[in-house]
């Protein structure tokens, strides 16, 4: 079978732990033959596999400085309470306002609170934030929280304020270094990586004759890492637990010399 270069010159999506797995596999691999060309290639992918699990060492070091963040539940907390704010003062809204005073509140207050509709809960965190702190300011200002209560309840009011309280204190740890932005330090190192294995793959690809097939057998043996990230980003959820996989690795794992 003839051997099929595409396979082998655009690599999936990886993540920096299948990053550091894939880099230590091909260079634990042995190269088709031994050339100044190749080797210099996995000098370069050895270095950027280190740099790679160096950066994830120190991303992991910073996030056990700081209290875990769990700004997902965070926002979803804050999203619920003015989506039910929402909701009750849209309820309302729909009776007709000429019947009385409480529905015609209602549609007042929806106007004012939601020019926009909840389009803002859908915002990333730091704008939400913005977003909702701009309503509860208005609120304080107009003095609406009295007439919210009386709509909507005391205890929406308040767990709006409360769920606003928590989040701003998390998005604040945010924008100082922790939680979830700390992985873009990742992100140029892990790109440099990709970018090496991929010139690593087109050296090692440039050495098979396509009259001689035991070079052609030689470059698949030296890429089978690259087969096997394929397929297994290719796998369905019921694949077998049995089917090949890399090695699992990590900011400490051991990564081969090159000579």
């Amino acid at each position: 079978m003839s051997l099929d270069r595409s396979a082998y010159s655009h690599l999936p999506r990886l993540d920096v732990a299948t990053a550091v797995a894939l880099g230590i596999a091909l260079l634990d691999a042995k190269p088709p033959e031994v050339t100044p060309a190749l080797t210099k290639s996995r000098k370069r992918m050895r270095t950027a596999v280190v740099a790679l699990q160096a950066a994830w060492a120190e991303r992991d070091k910073k996030r056990g400085q700081h209290e875990p963040l769990d700004l997902r539940s965070l926002d979803a907390r804050v999203d619920n309470a003015w989506a039910a704010l929402h909701a009750i003062l849209q309820a309302l809204s729909w009776l007709p306002a000429d019947k009385s005073n409480r529905f015609a509140s209602a549609a007042r207050l929806l106007s004012n609170l939601f020019p926009d509709g909840k389009g803002f809960l859908t915002l990333p965190y730091t704008a939400e934030w913005t977003e909702s702190q701009k309503r509860l300011d208005r609120i304080e200002k107009e003095g609406l929280a009295e007439e919210l209560s009386r709509l909507c309840g005391a205890d929406v009011v308040e767990e709006l304020r409360e769920a606003h309280r928590e989040y701003g204190k998390a998005v604040g740890k945010v924008l100082q270094g922790a939680g979830e932005v700390d992985t873009v330090g990742l992100r140029e190192p892990l790109q440099h990586l990709t970018r090496t294995i991929e010139d690593y793959c087109i050296k090692v690809l440039a050495t098979a004759e396509p009259d001689d097939p035991a070079t052609e057998q030689a470059v698949r043996k030296a890429l089978k890492p690259i087969e096997i990230i394929r397929e297994r980003a290719s796998r369905s959820a019921g694949s077998s637990s049995k089917d090949a996989d890399l090695p699992p690795a990590g900011p400490t794992s051991a990564v081969p010399a090159v000579g």
